[in-house]
């Protein structure tokens, strides 16, 4: 895990950086790689205390999202983070984040990725149900059971393809988005 650290740490840091002129490279990218970092370091315990552990590992996979975005300089939360220099309140940052467009369709693309994540990690930790019975790990496909997968699924499905669409229409994707993003997700799926 250490290991792990240090290489994440390397790779994000020539982009925080301070650039030649003086302009800092990214403020928040640490932020987000530590929200991120949380997220996945306490995937593993969540199996031991509650039936949603593919919730949070969805969170921290897809959270990739918004680091990618600071990592590029488009980072839609980076309002919620300037301190004095636009005079906007907090309460007036929340409100320039929530109505942008790039905030909007990361937010429905994280949402769509975590379902995603919640939807394969569950089909994955049915292949171990019988023994998370036996030894008392929680997690989806033990609160579902072998009946009730599907059908929750079905409606995760048609969740995830419609946060899809919704991203699509927020960032102005065209119709190669719309088939291959949502049509074949939808497809693949059910």
């Amino acid at each position: 895990m250490l290991a792990q650290i240090v290489v994440g740490a390397a790779i994000l840091y020539p982009l925080q950086v301070t650039k030649s002129g003086g302009e800092h490279g990214n403020p928040t990218l640490g932020f987000h790689a530590l929200v991120d970092g949380v997220l996945g370091f306490i995937y593993p315990s969540l199996k031991r205390y509650t039936h949603f552990p593919q919730v949070d590992l969805g969170m921290a996979l897809s959270y990739a999202i918004f680091l990618a975005l600071a990592a590029t300089g488009k980072d839609p939360l980076a309002p919620l983070f300037e301190t004095g220099t636009s005079g906007l309140s907090l309460s007036d940052r929340v409100a320039d984040v929530v109505v942008s467009p790039v905030a909007q369709w990361a937010l429905y693309l994280y949402l769509a990725g975590v379902i995603w994540t919640v939807i394969f990690d569950t089909i994955y930790a049915h292949q171990d149900y019988v023994d998370d019975l036996k030894a008392g790990v929680m997690g989806l496909a033990v609160l579902l059971g072998r009946k009730g997968t599907k059908p929750a699924f079905y409606v995760a499905i048609a969740v995830q393809v419609y946060l899809l669409v919704l991203a699509g229409l927020f960032a102005g994707f065209g119709i190669g988005y719309y088939v291959v993003s949502c049509g074949v997700t939808g497809l693949v799926l059910t």
